[in-house]
């Protein structure tokens, strides 16, 4: 897929009953191997990165995510 490892949005519509995900990067349905790391109503509400540089600055950012299995029970 596309975004393996790398992170992009996906869109999430409520019918009146559930919510359904759709990942337009991959034209696939949301699934388990989607994982969420940040909710919100636009890019501004999800932004990993906030600040402004002046001068000469770098930055880089690492996001580590373990997803182990839970047996089934609730989280």
């Amino acid at each position: 897929m596309t975004g393996d490892g790398e992170s992009h949005a996906w869109v999430e519509i409520y019918d009146g009953v559930r919510w359904h995900g759709f990942d337009p990067t991959n034209n696939v349905p949301v699934e388990d191997s989607h994982i969420k790391i940040s909710h919100g109503r636009d890019y501004r509400d999800c932004s990993i990165n906030r600040g402004v540089f002046t001068g000469q600055a770098a930055q880089r950012q690492s996001i580590l995510v373990e997803v182990t299995e839970n047996g089934g029970a609730s989280v």
